[in-house]
């Protein structure tokens, strides 16, 4: 069995602060943390209602709506804490989409796709110059087949929950690695990590060997509003990693999955 966490929308937003209040315990005990990184953010990514939200909560409430793009190599301090944590073996860094705009994996234009592909990778070598890039992380989990196909042949492995696999790739079973394409690319549908501990608990003692777990978050869900900290999820939090201990030498990345 293999366990991978995953988080998502780290962007020219985040402070490592925010990133090390939630994932210190992991990085303490030696344990890596799939970071999804989003290149070029858009602070203007209007969503369908969520929360009370019309514009995507991963943006800070001063920014939201602005009609600006954020490349993540302008947060200097983030990038370098990255670097030293990707450079210890505490981090993947893993393309976020572009812009992450919410239909932005969608869309059925094939070139101009590979062309964000490749002006994110172009973005992540000044950020991230000695760090090498495996894996795509698609925004929303949403991808058309010609998105999906460009990621495989940019050279990217990919995570998506199988029920939004577009027709022609798969049907995968959920919590499988499988090549595609030449690639690798994990189906995976876990419980939510911080309320459906029971159901973790009954996956982890019953896996196989060849299962994928992810266990996905988004760090900033874990803050008021980009305020205070949510004491009573980052408890729950702490519970589900000490679900999680005694799997700890079973802990991986994507970059470390691939079957290629």
């Amino acid at each position: 069995m293999h366990l991978v966490f995953r988080d998502d929308d780290t962007s020219y937003f985040t402070s490592p602060a925010m990133l090390e209040q939630v994932y210190a315990p992991l990085w303490e005990k030696g344990l890596p943390v799939c970071l999804a990184v989003i290149p070029l953010h858009d602070a203007n990514n209007v969503i369908p209602p969520y929360r009370g939200y019309t514009i995507d909560p991963n943006i800070p409430p001063a920014y939201r709506g602005m009609k600006q793009r954020f490349p993540i190599t302008e947060n200097r301090e983030l990038c370098a804490f990255l670097n030293d944590l990707a450079e210890q073996n505490l981090v993947e860094i893993c393309l976020h989409g572009y812009t992450h705009l919410r239909l932005e994996c969608m869309t059925e234009d094939a070139a101009a796709f590979r062309r964000n592909i490749e002006a994110g990778l172009a973005l992540f070598e000044t950020a991230f110059p000695n760090i090498p890039i495996h894996t795509f992380i698609t925004p929303y989990d949403q991808v058309s087949a010609p998105a999906l196909e460009q990621i495989f042949d940019s050279g990217l492995n990919t995570c998506c929950f199988p029920v939004h696999l577009p027709q022609g790739f798969g049907p995968f079973a959920p919590n499988t690695a499988s090549v595609c394409r030449g690639q690798t690319l994990i189906a995976n549908e876990t419980p939510e990590p911080l309320s459906e501990h029971d159901a973790w608990a009954a996956m982890l003692a019953q896996s196989s060997p060849d299962e994928v777990f992810v266990c996905l978050n988004h760090y900033y869900e874990f803050f008021e509003d980009w305020g205070a900290p949510q004491t009573a999820m980052l408890a729950s939090w702490h519970d589900f990693l000490a679900l999680t201990a005694p799997y700890a030498d079973q802990v991986s990345t994507f970059a470390a999955l691939r079957l290629t």
